[in-house]
């Protein structure tokens, strides 16, 4: 949504849809010249202005997120007319009273109009911000700000949330790597492989020839970033973040090409560049994860109390950025903390423990990045490979 012109009102809602005004210059010029024109162009149903609505959107999207019809997107021709919405507006005994027809668009946007239009956002992040449809309908977001959609509120009235998700997606691209087969391990460090597929069938896939260290260390930033962890970028970096997972980063391209060329006949469109200056993984968040090397553990208590099991992603640090780690913790049984430190010697556990384990842990583990906490090696089930213990832990005590 775009910040709204008159921001300094005090009381008024900060945010509207991207769009505007009709005005006289969107009408073709022997139009602007006839006689009446001022008359015709203030008719609530005006024919002069419904047949030239299209060219305040051109305009509009033009100056407000500075996107081209045609080259950054396309919007559909049969235009959504809302009721008219009438509303008095001033201050003290001077109030004025105001009638507007909206046209509402459905907009497509092109491959390339997508990350025009996430680097605009990320430029101009004081004047363009995402809203979410439950942050549109309430009366304020969390930092304060808040959505200028009376007109809705007014037309749709109850069925608004109902109304606003049935609208189609914009973006034009789907993400290649998508649902629980095409799980995906990033690698550990530049000599490892990645692991794909489903929980328990998953395969080592190496990519055609070996990474450098500044190949793995641009594949681990952009998968922190489709995961949305937090990156703090170097103070001399020229890398922007983008929402959706997307980099901006023209100087990085060629890496980021070589990259693509390594990994592509095993995992082909998991890396997308476009533009020679975006690149992102395409790839489903709740699908990504990382290498078990990156992560270590610690198992605390006793098996008559019960106790805590914590896991740590560790930081990674890039030329351009501090990829920052995180800790997930967890209160559990005795019973629960027996099983994991069986586990952590090779030991199979006596009693039916797989799924409980999954159920109090799997979610928690994923949020952070790692798939699960054990496998199989061999015949015997034990903490997954590369799991470290926290240093000076044991891994327990």
């Amino acid at each position: 949504m775009h910040r709204r012109e008159d921001k300094a009102r005090q009381g008024q809602k900060t945010f509207g849809l991207i769009g505007g005004r009709f005005n006289l210059d969107d009408l073709p010029l022997n139009h602007q010249l006839r006689p009446k024109i001022l008359r015709e162009v203030s008719e609530i149903d005006s024919d002069v202005v419904k047949a030239n609505i299209t060219s305040t959107l051109k305009r509009e999207l033009k100056e407000e997120i500075d996107l081209v019809a045609g080259v950054h997107y396309s919007y559909e021709e049969d235009v959504s007319v809302l009721p008219v919405y009438k509303e008095v507006n001033g201050p003290s005994n001077r109030h004025a009273f105001s009638a507007y027809k909206f046209y509402l668009y459905e907009i497509k946007l092109t491959h390339i109009g997508e990350t025009h239009l996430l680097s605009q956002i990320s430029n101009r992040s004081d004047n363009l911000k995402w809203f979410s449809i439950d942050e549109m309908i309430s009366p304020q977001r969390f930092d304060g700000n808040s959505a200028y959609v009376d007109v809705l509120h007014q037309a749709w009235g109850k069925e608004l949330d109902k109304k606003l998700r049935s609208i189609p997606d914009s973006s034009a691209s789907s993400l290649t790597f998508a649902g629980e087969s095409k799980m995906l391990d990033l690698m550990g460090d530049s000599a490892a492989v990645f692991q794909f597929g489903k929980p328990g069938k998953e395969k080592p896939i190496s990519p055609s020839r070996a990474l450098s260290e500044a190949e793995w260390q641009i594949l681990i930033l952009l998968g922190w970033h489709a995961r949305g962890f937090e990156i703090l970028l170097a103070d001399n970096s020229e890398l922007k973040l983008l929402e959706g997972g997307w980099i901006d980063a023209a100087n990085l391209i060629p890496t980021i090409r070589s990259l693509q060329d390594k990994i592509q006949p095993s995992l082909r469109g998991l890396v997308e560049v476009r533009e020679n200056r975006f690149a992102a993984l395409r790839i489903a968040p709740d699908i990504l994860f990382f290498s078990a090397s990156l992560f270590q553990y610690q198992f605390r208590g006793s098996n008559a109390g019960g106790g805590e099991v914590r896991i740590k992603r560790l930081d990674v640090l890039t030329p351009w950025a501090k990829l920052y780690g995180e800790v997930y913790e967890r209160d559990i049984k005795g019973s629960t903390l027996s099983i994991l430190r069986e586990l952590e010697k090779g030991d199979e556990p006596s009693s039916e423990w797989d799924r409980a384990l999954r159920d109090q842990l799997g979610d928690g583990l994923r949020s952070i990045g790692l798939r699960r906490l054990w496998s199989m090696k061999g015949n015997t089930t034990c903490l997954i490979e590369g799991l470290k213990p926290i240093p000076g832990t044991d891994g327990y005590r």
